[in-house]
Order: C-alpha cells, then sequence, then structure tokens
C-alpha cells in the first residue's frame, strides 16, 4: 500500500516534470517576438499583468523570462522582455494623408474605388498608383509610406498591442516603390515590415525605400539601419547603403549609394519644348530616373522619365517654375540619392518646326523662300534673319499671319541665320532654335571675249580667260551639221584644253563655270566651223 502511494507521488512528480520540459522551450525560444517594456515608479509585475497582459496572471510567465525575484520590487529603468503572444493585441487602422494622381482601392470581384485623403484603412486593404500618382500612408505610430507611381500595396497586417504601448505594421508591396520614415517618434518595440515577393525589410526606426518586381527587390537606406531578408538570410543595411534581393537568391552584401548629381550644369531656362536635360558625368551610373513637380515638396508629379543615355527628357510642360528630382541607378539598379534642381519654362506660345531651308544647307537664289510648320491658335509669325548667331544685327525682320515669305532684299554671299516666333493674342513667344543656311550664287556666265579657237590634225584647241577663283570649267561640244549633242563633254576644265573632233562642219561649244558642290551656272555659246585637213 505504501509502495502503490509512492509510485503515485512518483508518477504526479514525473508527469510535471515533463510539462515543463515541453513548455518553457516554448515560451524562450530565441524566434519569439519580444516587446521591451521600461520600468516606470510605482510599476510591478501584477499591476503589469492587470494592464498589459491577455491574461493578468501570466505575469508569473514575464517573472520566470526575465528572472525577477521580487515581483513587487523592480529597478526603475529595467527593461523587462514580454512576449507578444502575452499582450492584449487589437486591430489598428492606416489614414490616407495625401492624394495626387490616380490611386484606387481593390474592392472585391475587381472593382476599384478612388482613394480619398482622409480615408481610414483597415487590414487587407490593397491600394495601387497609376502613372504620375502618389499616395501617402500614416500609420498607428506615425510611420509614413509613400506610395510611388504604378505601385500595388497591401496593408498586410494592422496591430495595436496593449492599447498602443507598441504597434507592429506588416506591408506587403507587390509591385513598384515605396518610401518609408518609420517610427518618428522611436518608441520602443514598434516594428514595420515590408514585404516584397522576393525580399522582407524589418525595421524598429528609419528611413528606407523598397522597390520590387516579381523577381527582385532593391532597398536603400537613408537613415538608420533596415534588417533585408531573403532566402533564409538576412543582412543589415546601415545608412547610405543598398542591397539587391533577386528571386531564389540571397541578399547582396550592402553596397554604397551612388552619391546625389551635380546639377549645377543642368539648363535652368527653356524656351523650346520638348525640356532635355543633359546627364553630369556620375561615376558608376548605369540608368538615371527623374521626376518634375510644380512644388519643392513633390506632391503633385507632372512629368517622370526614365534614361540610360546622356539626356533625360520630359514632354509638353506648360509654363512655369518647376522642379527636377534626379537619382542615377547602378549596376544592381540600387538608387542612389536624390538630386533636385529648379527650371523655368517658357515656352509659350508654342515656336513652330523650321521647314525650308534645312538647316545647314546652302541655297543659291538671292531671295530665298522661308518656310515653317503651323501653329494652332497662332495668329502671325515673327521672321528675324541676321549673320550673327547670337542676333545682335539683324539683317530683316518680318511678321506674317502665313507660313512663308520672301525675303525683301538680296542676300550677299555668305552664312545667314533665321529664326520665328509665335504670336497669339498679342503674347509673343520664345523663338525657335536657329537655323543656319548658306547663301552661294550660282555660277556667273563666262566671260568668252577673248576665247581662241584653232582646229589642227582633227583636235580642236581651246583658249579663253583664267576661270574666277573655286570655278573650273564645264564645256558641252553639239555637231549642228548632223544634228547631234553632246558629242563631247569636258569637266573641271582649265583656261586651255583641247580635245579629238569626231565630226566636221558647224560646231557649239556650250561653255559653264562649275563650282566645288558641281552646280552648274547658264552657259555662254560659241560657234565655229571645223573642215577636212
Amino acid at each position: 500500500m505504501l509502495l502503490c502511494i509512492i509510485l503515485r507521488l512518483f508518477s504526479r512528480r514525473f508527469a510535471w516534470v515533463v510539462i515543463l520540459a515541453l513548455v518553457q522551450p516554448l515560451s524562450t525560444t530565441a524566434q519569439e517576438v519580444m516587446w521591451r517594456y521600461t520600468v516606470r515608479p510605482g510599476d510591478n509585475l501584477i499591476n503589469l499583468g492587470k494592464t498589459h497582459l491577455v491574461n493578468p496572471d501570466t505575469w508569473r510567465e514575464v517573472q520566470r523570462i526575465n528572472q525577477i525575484k521580487n515581483p513587487y520590487r523592480i529597478p526603475v529603468g529595467t527593461v523587462l522582455r514580454v512576449p507578444l503572444t502575452l499582450v492584449k493585441q487589437s486591430a489598428a487602422t492606416a489614414e490616407v494623408i495625401f492624394v495626387s494622381g490616380k490611386a484606387f482601392i481593390q474592392q472585391s470581384l475587381g472593382q476599384e474605388t478612388p482613394v480619398d485623403a482622409g480615408q481610414k484603412l483597415a487590414a487587407g486593404t490593397q491600394l495601387s498608383t497609376r502613372d504620375k500618382s502618389k499616395v501617402v500612408i500614416r500609420f498607428a505610430d506615425g510611420t509614413t509610406a509613400t506610395m510611388d507611381s504604378n505601385s500595388i500595396l497591401v496593408l498586410d497586417s494592422l496591430s495595436l498591442y496593449s492599447g498602443g504601448v507598441m504597434v507592429d505594421t506588416k506591408l506587403r508591396l507587390q509591385q513598384g516603390q515605396v518610401e518609408t520614415h518609420a517610427n518618428p517618434r522611436q518608441t520602443d518595440g514598434n516594428r514595420t515590415q515590408i514585404i516584397t515577393p522576393t525580399a522582407i525589410a524589418a525595421v524598429r526606426g528609419t528611413e528606407f525605400r523598397v522597390m520590387a518586381s516579381q523577381t527582385a527587390t532593391t532597398q536603400e537606406t537613408l537613415d538608420g539601419q533596415v534588417a533585408f531578408s531573403a532566402s533564409e538570410q538576412t543582412v543589415n543595411v546601415d545608412k547610405g547603403y543598398g542591397s539587391l534581393a533577386e528571386l531564389g537568391k540571397p541578399p547582396l552584401a550592402p553596397v554604397a549609394l551612388l552619391e546625389a548629381a551635380n546639377t549645377s550644369a543642368m539648363q535652368t531656362s527653356f524656351e523650346v519644348l520638348p525640356v532635355y536635360f543633359s546627364l553630369p558625368p556620375l561615376s558608376g551610373a548605369v540608368t538615371w530616373e527623374g521626376k518634375v513637380s510644380g512644388e519643392v515638396s513633390f506632391n503633385q508629379i507632372v512629368a517622370e522619365s526614365t534614361s540610360n543615355g546622356r539626356e533625360i527628357g520630359f514632354g509638353d510642360l506648360p509654363d512655369g517654375q518647376y522642379y527636377l528630382k534626379i537619382h542615377a541607378k547602378d549596376q544592381y539598379g540600387i538608387a542612389g540619392y536624390d538630386a533636385t534642381h529648379p527650371f523655368i519654362v517658357r515656352a509659350r506660345p508654342i515656336a513652330p518646326n523650321l521647314t525650308l531651308p534645312v538647316s545647314n544647307s546652302v541655297v543659291r537664289v538671292s531671295q530665298p523662300e522661308l518656310i515653317w510648320q503651323p501653329v494652332t491658335d497662332t495668329q502671325r509669325y515673327v521672321v528675324q534673319l541676321s549673320k550673327e548667331i547670337d542676333f545682335k544685327h539683324i539683317v530683316e525682320t518680318q511678321q506674317t499671319d502665313k507660313t512663308t515669305i520672301k525675303l525683301n532684299h538680296s542676300l550677299e554671299a555668305g552664312q545667314y541665320y533665321w529664326r520665328v516666333a509665335s504670336v497669339s493674342q498679342n503674347q509673343e513667344g520664345p523663338f525657335t532654335n536657329v537655323s543656319q543656311f548658306t547663301y552661294k550664287p550660282a555660277p556667273p556666265i563666262p566671260d568668252i571675249s577673248q576665247l581662241k579657237v584653232k582646229v589642227m590634225q582633227n583636235r580642236v584647241y581651246v583658249d579663253t580667260l583664267a576661270s574666277p577663283v573655286g570655278l573650273t570649267y564645264e564645256v558641252h561640244l553639239d555637231n549642228d551639221q548632223n544634228h547631234q549633242k553632246d558629242v563631247w563633254v569636258g569637266k573641271g576644265l582649265p583656261a586651255q584644253f583641247n580635245f579629238l573632233l569626231k565630226e566636221y562642219g558647224k560646231q557649239t561649244l556650250y561653255i559653264h563655270y562649275l563650282d566645288s558642290d558641281d552646280v552648274l551656272g547658264p552657259s555662254a555659246v560659241y560657234e565655229f566651223y571645223a573642215y577636212p585637213q
């Protein structure tokens, strides 16, 4: 009997030991997320349990984890580790604080509704943006997430612990870019995660960017530090560094972000559209991204563009003051720091496209016709012609409601520059880019007053005046007796030349000057007779 009692006691004690062995590892595993609570004056574990824990009696678990001897006396400033599974939890909401462009909330059955500023968002909400759009969302701890154009973001989980002593925010970026300023008040325990198809970026308080596609994620830390995880590996990305996580691969070792571009040499005023900026040299730059806004805050995006060349362009911008925000991306697609560049557009009314003469061409008439394309809503045009590219001295100015003029004065040989401005409602717009042409008169009629022809042994010898500088002779021979044209043709001839005579009888020479552009002037005519010898 005594043996049975002992065995029962032993079996009960053994079972209790086994239970402890099973429970203890689960509650202290390194994988469990902890809330870190800093003890204040008057705090004790019993009050902590009543205020913050789902089950007030689980204060004993907190005591065990933190090895507190006296639950009623805890030194002020002690940081207690409390498993989140024990802490009271409630759903949080987010708020849209800014919208520009086109942004939508995805509803059931594929329907979309526009996003409005001030709108409250619950966990599970999916938002999307279109071109030239921006949405700023504020979360329970003051964290803000700014969605760029063509992005899709799901508010995966929004949680408050014990009425807000800790906030846990999980966002799922399916495509596009989000820039996040997390936990600005630096509250202990708050955390933010951005989950993409290939990686997770987790922070407790920092400023960073994440850009995602289905095959790769790039992350850039602008302040603080980001834990960047993919394929069960994590790298800590400090301020000024970025990383890349491709599908199925661990994160790239952090690389330094490219510097902000030096925009001091970029153009600041434009009178002709589209707007093009020459890109500054920047070591490591592979591609460039730029946005244009009328505000230095870039709340309203007017235009967006990318480039992998030497310039970046933007289209039909209205007249006004603008700001360009631009950054370069390296070989991994990691974006560097932004640079902001102010500029002005004064391009209205729009200048026309010049048609004829084609730029850098040669004209042969002394009063050429200038032609351009029409511009909508333009009442007239102002045309200027100058011999200087800076138009300090105007040769001729005309106004017309047509799209062509003929110059009033004959030109002297040389280079000329012309431009046209549109006038609408008595407002003159900027001039076109300057177009250049060269007036080069056609060669004159040769002077044959001293020309001599001698026929000897069936060969014709011609002696005439030397041609002017830059000109040579071109001569055509017709045999009138046999009605034959161009019996002989000579090009690039000097003042003395000869040729073999093929027919006898009356001969006619057509003598031209030929210039260096192979332009033929009018002919002088000389007739002579050739007889058998």
